[in-house]
C-alpha cells in the first residue's frame, strides 16, 4: 500500500482496491467496462424520459378548446360520482347499477354555460342516462331535495353568454382533479 493514498470500494464488484488514478472509480478493467455499459443505459434511460416529457409537453401546446373541454368535463364528472357515491341514482333511485355516469340536468347543448357546473350534474345510472334520455321528469323532482329550491331557480334563470376560455378550462381540470384526489386521501384517512 502505498503512503497517503486512500483504499475505495469499486462502483462495480464492491470490493477494496488502491486507486493509481485520481478519479478512478472501479479495481479492474472488466468492473470498469460494466460500468460503462451501466453509464450508458442510464444515460439512454434519460434521454428517453427527457424526451416522453417534451412529447408530452408538445401535445399539451397542441391541445385544442374542445380538448381541454374534454379534460374538465372528465375531472368534474369524476368529482360527481365520488361526490355522490352513497347517493341513489337522481332519477330513479336505484342503488344497484352496472355503471354509473355523471347526468347533467340541463344538457351540455342545450346550456353549455351549465355544462361544468357541479349543481347541474348529478350521479345517475347508465339506464336513465343513456336509454331514457335522462328520465328527465324524476330528475327534476328529485333535484330540489340534493340542492335546494335557491340553486334550482338559478339553474332555471337566464343563460350566461360567457365562453370559456383555455386558461379557465386548464384551471377547471386543476381544482376538480385536486378536489378529488383531496377527498379520497380524507376517505382513506378516516377508515
Amino acid at each position: 500500500m502505498r503512503s497517503g493514498v486512500k483504499q475505495r470500494a469499486c462502483k462495480v464488484c464492491r470490493e477494496k482496491f488502491e486507486p493509481v488514478r485520481p478519479m478512478q472509480t472501479t479495481c479492474s478493467i472488466p468492473c470498469a467496462l460494466a460500468w460503462g455499459v451501466k453509464a450508458a443505459e442510464k444515460k439512454a434511460k434519460r434521454e428517453a424520459l427527457a424526451e416522453k416529457k417534451s412529447d408530452a409537453l408538445r401535445k399539451k401546446a397542441l391541445k385544442t378548446r374542445s380538448d381541454w373541454m374534454r379534460d374538465a368535463q372528465a375531472s368534474v364528472n369524476g368529482w360527481v360520482r365520488w361526490r355522490d357515491r352513497d347517493q341513489p341514482c337522481i332519477s330513479c333511485g336505484t342503488f344497484n347499477a352496472i355503471a354509473w355516469h355523471a347526468g347533467h340536468y340541463y344538457s351540455t347543448a342545450a346550456r353549455p354555460d351549465l355544462r361544468l357546473d357541479p349543481a347541474n350534474i348529478h350521479r345517475q345510472c347508465a339506464q336513465c342516462n343513456l336509454f331514457l334520455s335522462g328520465n328527465l321528469i324524476e330528475y327534476r323532482k328529485n333535484l330540489p331535495a340534493r340542492i335546494g329550491q335557491a340553486e334550482l331557480d338559478r339553474l332555471d334563470g337566464p343563460p350566461t353568454a360567457v365562453r370559456a376560455t383555455v386558461e379557465v378550462l386548464k384551471a377547471v381540470t386543476a381544482e376538480f382533479k385536486a378536489k378529488l384526489r383531496q377527498e379520497q386521501r380524507n376517505a382513506l384517512e378516516a377508515a
